[in-house]
């Protein structure tokens, strides 16, 4: 499950200097993992774990 949490800046430079942002921010890093299994042509049996 993805958490954010709203953070806040004031910016200091351009048009919208002095004024407050928010913004969402993750709460940490987010690991998806997947196994996949694959046959060959032969009876050899293949398994990968990817991360995204």
């Amino acid at each position: 499950m993805l958490e954010h949490e709203i953070k806040n800046k004031v910016l200091t430079i351009g048009n919208r200097k002095g004024q407050t942002v928010y913004y969402a921010y993750p709460k940490s890093q987010q690991y998806f993992t997947a196994s996949v299994s694959m046959s060959g042509g032969n009876d050899d049996n293949y398994e990968e774990t990817l991360l995204f």
